[in-house]
Protein backbone atom coordinates (compact mmCIF):
# COMPACT_ATOMS: atom_id res chain seq x y z
CA UNK A 1 0.00 0.00 0.00
CA UNK A 2 1.33 3.49 -0.84
CA UNK A 3 0.25 6.88 0.49
CA UNK A 4 -0.42 9.99 -1.59
CA UNK A 5 3.31 10.85 -1.44
CA UNK A 6 4.19 7.43 -2.86
CA UNK A 7 5.63 6.13 0.44
CA UNK A 8 5.17 2.45 1.12
CA UNK A 9 3.06 1.70 4.20
CA UNK A 10 2.91 -1.65 5.98
CA UNK A 11 -0.72 -2.81 6.12
CA UNK A 12 -0.24 -4.00 9.69
CA UNK A 13 0.01 -0.37 10.86
CA UNK A 14 -3.52 0.16 9.55
CA UNK A 15 -5.27 -3.14 10.16
CA UNK A 16 -3.31 -4.85 12.92
CA UNK A 17 -2.29 -8.49 12.92
CA UNK A 18 -3.58 -10.48 9.94
CA UNK A 19 -5.40 -13.69 10.86
CA UNK A 20 -4.46 -16.88 8.95
CA UNK A 21 -6.93 -17.98 6.28
CA UNK A 22 -6.28 -21.74 6.54
CA UNK A 23 -6.81 -22.14 2.83
CA UNK A 24 -10.13 -20.27 2.75
CA UNK A 25 -10.93 -16.88 1.32
CA UNK A 26 -10.76 -14.37 4.15
CA UNK A 27 -13.41 -12.05 2.68
CA UNK A 28 -16.23 -12.58 0.27
CA UNK A 29 -18.44 -9.91 -1.23
CA UNK A 30 -21.84 -9.87 0.44
CA UNK A 31 -24.48 -11.31 -1.85
CA UNK A 32 -27.67 -9.50 -2.72
CA UNK A 33 -29.78 -11.93 -0.73
CA UNK A 34 -29.02 -14.46 2.01
CA UNK A 35 -27.05 -17.59 1.18
CA UNK A 36 -30.17 -19.74 0.93
CA UNK A 37 -32.04 -17.28 -1.28
CA UNK A 38 -31.58 -16.44 -4.93
CA UNK A 39 -33.28 -13.90 -7.16
CA UNK A 40 -34.77 -16.78 -9.16
CA UNK A 41 -36.88 -17.68 -6.10
CA UNK A 42 -38.35 -14.17 -5.83
CA UNK A 43 -38.83 -13.28 -9.50
CA UNK A 44 -41.61 -15.82 -10.30
CA UNK A 45 -43.89 -14.28 -7.69
CA UNK A 46 -43.62 -10.67 -8.90
CA UNK A 47 -46.46 -9.63 -11.21
CA UNK A 48 -46.99 -7.07 -13.94
CA UNK A 49 -50.50 -5.62 -13.55
CA UNK A 50 -52.33 -4.09 -16.53
CA UNK A 51 -55.75 -2.53 -17.15
CA UNK A 52 -57.03 -3.94 -20.45
CA UNK A 53 -59.75 -2.14 -22.44
CA UNK A 54 -60.20 -4.91 -25.02
CA UNK A 55 -57.60 -3.54 -27.42
CA UNK A 56 -54.63 -2.33 -25.42
CA UNK A 57 -53.19 -1.88 -21.93
CA UNK A 58 -54.28 1.48 -20.57
CA UNK A 59 -52.45 1.51 -17.22
CA UNK A 60 -49.65 -0.52 -15.65
CA UNK A 61 -48.43 -1.35 -12.19
CA UNK A 62 -46.73 -4.09 -10.23
CA UNK A 63 -47.77 -6.60 -7.57
CA UNK A 64 -47.00 -10.01 -6.15
CA UNK A 65 -48.70 -13.34 -5.49
CA UNK A 66 -49.70 -13.51 -1.84
CA UNK A 67 -51.69 -16.77 -1.94
CA UNK A 68 -50.94 -19.25 -4.73
CA UNK A 69 -53.57 -21.77 -3.60
CA UNK A 70 -56.37 -19.23 -4.04
CA UNK A 71 -54.81 -17.19 -6.85
CA UNK A 72 -54.63 -13.95 -4.85
CA UNK A 73 -52.43 -11.02 -5.88
CA UNK A 74 -51.61 -7.83 -3.95
CA UNK A 75 -51.05 -4.49 -5.69
CA UNK A 76 -51.40 -0.80 -4.86
CA UNK A 77 -55.09 0.11 -5.04
CA UNK A 78 -54.51 3.22 -7.15
CA UNK A 79 -53.15 0.99 -9.93
CA UNK A 80 -56.64 -0.40 -10.61
CA UNK A 81 -58.94 2.13 -8.87
CA UNK A 82 -59.33 5.84 -9.63
CA UNK A 83 -58.74 7.66 -6.29
CA UNK A 84 -60.66 10.72 -7.48
CA UNK A 85 -63.95 8.79 -7.32
CA UNK A 86 -63.63 7.79 -3.67
CA UNK A 87 -65.42 10.86 -2.33
CA UNK A 88 -68.69 9.30 -3.54
CA UNK A 89 -70.75 7.23 -1.04
CA UNK A 90 -69.99 3.49 -0.87
CA UNK A 91 -71.92 1.31 -3.37
CA UNK A 92 -72.93 4.42 -5.33
CA UNK A 93 -72.65 4.53 -9.11
CA UNK A 94 -69.72 6.96 -8.99
CA UNK A 95 -67.92 4.79 -6.46
CA UNK A 96 -68.34 1.68 -8.61
CA UNK A 97 -67.16 3.67 -11.63
CA UNK A 98 -63.83 4.31 -9.89
CA UNK A 99 -63.01 0.60 -10.17
CA UNK A 100 -61.05 -0.21 -13.33
CA UNK A 101 -60.81 3.60 -13.84
CA UNK A 102 -64.27 3.57 -15.38
CA UNK A 103 -63.10 1.67 -18.46
CA UNK A 104 -66.17 -0.02 -20.03
CA UNK A 105 -65.70 -3.80 -19.87
CA UNK A 106 -62.26 -3.18 -18.41
CA UNK A 107 -60.27 -6.20 -17.26
CA UNK A 108 -57.21 -6.66 -15.11
CA UNK A 109 -54.44 -8.72 -16.68
CA UNK A 110 -51.66 -10.33 -14.65
CA UNK A 111 -48.28 -10.93 -16.25
CA UNK A 112 -45.58 -13.25 -14.91
CA UNK A 113 -42.09 -14.08 -16.20
CA UNK A 114 -41.38 -17.59 -17.49
CA UNK A 115 -39.52 -19.51 -14.80
CA UNK A 116 -36.78 -20.40 -17.29
CA UNK A 117 -35.84 -16.72 -17.69
CA UNK A 118 -35.71 -16.23 -13.91
CA UNK A 119 -33.28 -19.09 -13.35
CA UNK A 120 -31.00 -18.63 -16.39
CA UNK A 121 -28.14 -16.21 -15.56
CA UNK A 122 -26.62 -16.70 -19.05
CA UNK A 123 -29.68 -15.34 -20.86
CA UNK A 124 -28.86 -12.12 -22.79
CA UNK A 125 -32.31 -10.79 -21.80
CA UNK A 126 -33.54 -10.53 -18.22
CA UNK A 127 -36.88 -11.91 -17.02
CA UNK A 128 -39.77 -10.44 -19.06
CA UNK A 129 -43.41 -10.87 -18.13
CA UNK A 130 -45.99 -12.57 -20.32
CA UNK A 131 -49.69 -11.78 -19.87
CA UNK A 132 -51.05 -15.04 -18.44
CA UNK A 133 -54.15 -14.38 -16.31
CA UNK A 134 -57.34 -12.35 -15.96
CA UNK A 135 -58.16 -11.04 -12.47
CA UNK A 136 -60.85 -9.10 -10.64
CA UNK A 137 -60.84 -6.76 -7.63
CA UNK A 138 -61.85 -8.81 -4.58
CA UNK A 139 -61.02 -6.44 -1.70
CA UNK A 140 -59.62 -2.92 -1.51
CA UNK A 141 -58.89 -0.01 0.80
CA UNK A 142 -57.61 2.91 -1.20
CA UNK A 143 -58.07 5.62 1.43
CA UNK A 144 -56.29 4.07 4.41
CA UNK A 145 -53.96 1.45 3.00
CA UNK A 146 -53.66 1.98 -0.78
CA UNK A 147 -53.82 -1.77 -1.35
CA UNK A 148 -56.07 -4.07 -3.35
CA UNK A 149 -56.45 -7.84 -3.38
CA UNK A 150 -56.96 -9.24 -6.88
CA UNK A 151 -58.37 -12.70 -7.50
CA UNK A 152 -57.19 -14.56 -10.60
CA UNK A 153 -60.30 -15.85 -12.37
CA UNK A 154 -59.04 -17.23 -15.70
CA UNK A 155 -55.95 -18.24 -17.64
CA UNK A 156 -55.21 -16.69 -21.02
CA UNK A 157 -54.57 -18.98 -23.96
CA UNK A 158 -52.43 -16.33 -25.64
CA UNK A 159 -50.28 -13.34 -24.82
CA UNK A 160 -51.82 -9.96 -25.68
CA UNK A 161 -50.77 -6.39 -26.39
CA UNK A 162 -48.23 -7.54 -28.97
CA UNK A 163 -47.98 -6.73 -32.70
CA UNK A 164 -49.05 -10.30 -33.46
CA UNK A 165 -51.92 -10.61 -30.95
CA UNK A 166 -53.94 -7.64 -29.72
CA UNK A 167 -57.08 -9.43 -28.54
CA UNK A 168 -57.94 -12.11 -26.00
CA UNK A 169 -59.03 -15.20 -27.94
CA UNK A 170 -59.84 -17.80 -25.30
CA UNK A 171 -59.63 -18.12 -21.52
CA UNK A 172 -59.88 -21.05 -19.15
CA UNK A 173 -61.79 -20.39 -15.92
CA UNK A 174 -60.04 -20.97 -12.59
CA UNK A 175 -62.71 -21.43 -9.92
CA UNK A 176 -61.30 -23.68 -7.22
CA UNK A 177 -58.10 -24.56 -5.41
CA UNK A 178 -57.89 -27.69 -7.53
CA UNK A 179 -57.76 -25.50 -10.64
CA UNK A 180 -54.73 -23.64 -9.26
CA UNK A 181 -52.75 -26.77 -8.40
CA UNK A 182 -51.51 -27.09 -11.98
CA UNK A 183 -50.73 -23.39 -12.43
CA UNK A 184 -47.45 -23.48 -10.47
CA UNK A 185 -47.96 -20.03 -8.97
CA UNK A 186 -45.25 -18.89 -6.57
CA UNK A 187 -46.27 -17.08 -3.36
CA UNK A 188 -43.86 -14.70 -1.66
CA UNK A 189 -43.40 -14.95 2.09
CA UNK A 190 -44.52 -12.06 4.29
CA UNK A 191 -42.97 -10.43 7.35
CA UNK A 192 -44.28 -7.76 9.71
CA UNK A 193 -40.80 -7.18 11.16
CA UNK A 194 -38.89 -4.20 9.90
CA UNK A 195 -35.98 -2.22 11.36
CA UNK A 196 -34.47 1.18 10.65
CA UNK A 197 -31.44 0.90 8.29
CA UNK A 198 -32.59 -2.56 7.19
CA UNK A 199 -31.49 -3.35 3.64
CA UNK A 200 -34.38 -3.86 1.24
CA UNK A 201 -35.07 -4.28 -2.46
CA UNK A 202 -37.97 -3.05 -4.55
CA UNK A 203 -38.77 -5.51 -7.35
CA UNK A 204 -41.21 -4.44 -10.05
CA UNK A 205 -41.82 -3.31 -13.60
CA UNK A 206 -40.86 0.34 -14.11
CA UNK A 207 -42.31 2.09 -17.16
CA UNK A 208 -40.24 4.73 -18.94
CA UNK A 209 -42.28 5.44 -22.09
CA UNK A 210 -46.04 6.04 -22.44
CA UNK A 211 -46.24 4.41 -25.88
CA UNK A 212 -45.13 0.86 -25.00
CA UNK A 213 -45.16 -1.56 -22.07
CA UNK A 214 -41.80 -2.46 -20.55
CA UNK A 215 -42.09 -6.07 -19.40
CA UNK A 216 -38.57 -6.32 -17.96
CA UNK A 217 -38.34 -6.88 -14.23
CA UNK A 218 -36.21 -4.39 -12.29
CA UNK A 219 -34.54 -4.54 -8.88
CA UNK A 220 -33.64 -1.43 -6.88
CA UNK A 221 -31.62 -1.52 -3.67
CA UNK A 222 -32.35 0.69 -0.69
CA UNK A 223 -32.79 0.80 3.06
CA UNK A 224 -35.48 1.74 5.56
CA UNK A 225 -34.89 5.29 6.79
CA UNK A 226 -38.07 5.90 8.76
CA UNK A 227 -41.21 4.23 10.16
CA UNK A 228 -44.02 6.64 10.82
CA UNK A 229 -47.71 7.41 10.90
CA UNK A 230 -48.94 9.89 8.31
CA UNK A 231 -49.52 13.15 10.21
CA UNK A 232 -52.02 14.24 7.56
CA UNK A 233 -54.04 11.04 7.74
CA UNK A 234 -57.76 11.75 7.90
CA UNK A 235 -59.11 8.57 6.32
CA UNK A 236 -59.73 10.54 3.11
CA UNK A 237 -57.99 13.42 1.42
CA UNK A 238 -58.59 15.55 -1.63
CA UNK A 239 -56.24 13.20 -3.47
CA UNK A 240 -58.51 10.29 -2.63
CA UNK A 241 -56.00 8.23 -0.66
CA UNK A 242 -53.45 8.74 2.06
CA UNK A 243 -52.23 5.55 3.77
CA UNK A 244 -52.12 5.71 7.55
CA UNK A 245 -48.73 4.06 8.13
CA UNK A 246 -45.63 4.32 5.97
CA UNK A 247 -42.08 3.12 5.70
CA UNK A 248 -39.74 5.65 4.13
CA UNK A 249 -37.26 3.94 1.81
CA UNK A 250 -34.09 5.57 0.51
CA UNK A 251 -33.42 4.21 -2.97
CA UNK A 252 -32.84 5.31 -6.54
CA UNK A 253 -35.49 7.18 -8.53
CA UNK A 254 -38.76 5.22 -8.70
CA UNK A 255 -40.66 5.03 -11.98
CA UNK A 256 -44.29 4.84 -12.97
CA UNK A 257 -45.38 1.21 -13.12
CA UNK A 258 -43.55 0.25 -9.94
CA UNK A 259 -46.52 1.10 -7.73
CA UNK A 260 -47.61 -2.01 -5.85
CA UNK A 261 -44.27 -3.78 -6.24
CA UNK A 262 -43.04 -5.82 -3.25
CA UNK A 263 -40.38 -4.43 -0.93
CA UNK A 264 -38.37 -7.44 0.29
CA UNK A 265 -35.71 -7.91 2.94
CA UNK A 266 -32.51 -9.97 2.58
CA UNK A 267 -34.44 -13.14 3.41
CA UNK A 268 -36.81 -12.53 0.49
CA UNK A 269 -39.76 -11.70 2.77
CA UNK A 270 -42.16 -8.96 1.73
CA UNK A 271 -42.23 -6.16 4.33
CA UNK A 272 -44.50 -3.86 2.31
CA UNK A 273 -45.63 -2.60 -1.10
CA UNK A 274 -44.62 0.59 -2.88
CA UNK A 275 -47.35 3.23 -2.62
CA UNK A 276 -45.90 6.45 -3.96
CA UNK A 277 -42.75 8.47 -4.50
CA UNK A 278 -41.72 11.22 -2.09
CA UNK A 279 -42.50 14.49 -3.87
CA UNK A 280 -39.93 16.36 -1.78
CA UNK A 281 -37.05 13.93 -2.38
CA UNK A 282 -36.80 11.95 -5.61
CA UNK A 283 -34.48 9.41 -3.92
CA UNK A 284 -37.12 8.43 -1.37
CA UNK A 285 -40.40 6.57 -1.64
CA UNK A 286 -43.19 5.44 0.67
CA UNK A 287 -44.01 1.80 1.33
CA UNK A 288 -47.17 0.51 3.04
CA UNK A 289 -46.16 -2.08 5.69
CA UNK A 290 -47.27 -5.69 5.32
CA UNK A 291 -49.32 -5.60 8.51
CA UNK A 292 -51.59 -2.95 6.99
CA UNK A 293 -52.80 -4.96 3.99
CA UNK A 294 -52.84 -8.41 5.63
CA UNK A 295 -56.31 -7.68 6.99
CA UNK A 296 -57.56 -7.32 3.41
CA UNK A 297 -56.17 -10.75 2.50
CA UNK A 298 -57.76 -12.36 5.58
CA UNK A 299 -61.11 -10.82 4.67
CA UNK A 300 -61.20 -12.66 1.32
CA UNK A 301 -63.17 -15.89 1.31
CA UNK A 302 -63.04 -18.55 -1.41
Amino acid sequence: LTCENNHKVDLRYLTGKTLPCHGHIAYQEQSSFSENLHFSKICPGVCLIGLWDGHRIRRCGSGFIVDAKRGLVITAAHVVIDPSGLAAPPNSFLRRQSHYYGIPSGQILVGLPPSSKCSNPNSPIGPEAVWRYVAMIDAEDVCNVDAAVLRITARLDNDVDTPEKSTIHNTRALKSQEDFQNEELHSLRLSKRCEIEQNVRLIGYGQTTPTSIDRSIEVMRGYVSRKFMNSEWRGRTDRGFSPKYHLSIVTSLTLGGQSGCPCVNDQGEVIGILSQADRADKNKCFVVPTGEFLQLVSAVFW
